[in-house]
């Protein structure tokens, strides 16, 4: 069995990490919800935030991206001041340098750890849920979502390093989700739409997934090789065992109107 996605190496890791707060960040905008939290220093945070998502959606272009980190540098909340740099500092590395490296530190991770649950707990959506991942099983993801955005909270209760991989299938197909992860990497993408999602590496770290629902048929898995970990120092240890998903970190779920 071929997965269609997979995470063997760090720098992977540590994009899922990145990108898949910022690309699905879709519900702190003006352009979907007019606003996010319930003041303005919420909002100027969010705001910028969500261009970060969009800009991070495509190819990233530091002309664009530059300015929004000064914005969230700028507006950052006391309390979230020093986490937020760190975040901004390693985007800047990697727009330098095409380095995704900056992303692996555990000062990253820890970040993480702070701004993620600030987003989810301040910016606005229209459903939020709160998932934690165990060896290897999600918990908390209910199997029907209503449309919309969603924000989900990822916790890592587990012993090895654990992802959040939302998926789609495409409109008119008709495989099960078995099927359509039995197939070679570009078979199976062929029939899904990636949503988004997240990454936890390690016991007790946490990011935040906010994709966008529309009716449909979901799964949401985990692609991480098994025996995969990260220590508190940054040490990773390579998993070389099947994908967690294989052992039966998968849930399947549906969203309606």
């Amino acid at each position: 069995m071929t997965p269609i996605t997979t995470t063997t190496t760090t720098t992977t890791a540590a994009r899922r990490r990145w990108g898949y707060p910022f690309v699905a960040l879709t519900a702190c905008s003006a352009f979907a919800l007019g606003a996010c939290g319930d003041d303005a220093d919420a909002a100027s945070v969010c705001d910028p935030y969500l261009e970060m998502s969009l800009a991070m959606n495509g190819e990233p272009d530091p002309a664009t991206l530059g300015p929004l980190l000064d914005e969230l540098d700028e507006n950052a909340p006391e309390d979230l001041e020093e986490s937020l740099s760190v975040m901004t500092t390693a985007a800047r590395q990697v727009l330098e340098t095409g380095d995704f490296a900056a992303f692996d530190s555990p000062d990253f991770a820890a970040a993480q750890g702070e701004v993620d649950p600030w987003i989810f707990e301040e910016c606005d959506f229209d459903g939020s849920e709160e998932v934690t991942a165990e060896d290897y099983a999600f918990d908390g993801l209910p199997d029907e979502l209503d449309a919309g955005t969603t924000a989900i909270l990822f916790t890592n209760e587990g012993e090895e390093a654990h992802e959040l991989a939302i998926m789609r299938k495409a409109d008119g197909v008709t495989q099960t989700w078995d099927e359509i992860l039995a197939l070679p990497q570009e078979e199976g993408e062929a029939l899904v739409e990636q949503v988004g999602g997240t990454f936890a590496p390690r016991n007790g770290t946490q990011g935040l997934a906010v994709v966008e629902l529309t009716p449909g048929e979901y799964v949401a898995a985990c692609f991480v090789p098994t025996g995969t970990s990260m220590s508190a120092d940054g040490e990773v240890t390579e998993g070389t065992g099947v994908p967690h998903f294989m052992g039966g970190m998968v849930h399947e779920f549906t969203v309606t109107e």
